[in-house]
């Protein structure tokens, strides 16, 4: 069991399972690895599985009609991942995830998972928690994109995830506050008052 240990250690933040429950969904959990800028889910790729990140980096984004490239999600270690719309709905989907880092994924397919969580429901409460955690990622999101000026949201997010701040390169986080790339290039990093926390 020790491949899985990871997932196992975040479930159990969510719900208690024994050793029984664990042998049970082990042989329906599937490792893969991806190289950095490789996409795990392709545009009009139906997304059919759940992913635990152990270790790397991923973002979820569109391209716009105007052809602008928009960050959705970045999702980093011990975080469970999929793109909401197309795996619920079962519609082809409008985003594309790729590897910003090296990334090491378990995954489950959605079948199986629907198929398990008749004999363990502590899975259904598993989903909801996911599903709660992509929903208040995209809260935060919105909020961070309402905030004026752009160099606002860029201070909330420094503040807020530092360390996810250093991984994630400035054309991506650009993206993901919705900040145009020329703004974005003339906001000032040094200044006495970016880091004051009164944002």
């Amino acid at each position: 069991m020790n491949t899985f240990n990871p997932i196992f250690k975040e479930i159990r933040k969510y719900v208690a399972i024994n050793s029984d429950t664990i042998n049970l969904i082990i042989p329906y959990l599937k490792k893969k690895k991806y190289p950095k800028n490789e996409t795990l889910l392709s545009l009009g790729e139906y997304n059919n599985k759940i992913f635990f990140i152990v270790r790397g980096l991923v973002r979820e984004f569109f391209i716009s009609e105007s052809g602008e490239d928009l960050t959705t999600q970045i999702v980093n270690e011990d975080s469970f991942f999929y793109s909401s719309i197309s795996f619920h709905y079962e519609q082809p989907s409008s985003r594309i995830v790729e590897a910003l880092e090296d990334c090491e994924v378990i995954f489950i397919e959605k079948k199986d998972f629907k198929a398990l969580a008749y004999k363990v429901p502590e899975l259904l409460i598993l989903n909801l928690q996911i599903m709660e955690r992509v929903l208040i990622s995209f809260e935060h999101r919105s909020e961070l994109w309402k905030m004026k000026p752009a160099s606002s949201r860029l201070k909330k997010f420094l503040l807020s995830y530092p360390l996810l701040a250093k991984r994630v390169n400035k054309k991506h986080l650009a993206s993901f506050l919705n900040i145009t790339p020329e703004t974005f290039s003339r906001i000032n990093f040094s200044g006495p008052d970016f880091y004051k926390k009164d944002i």
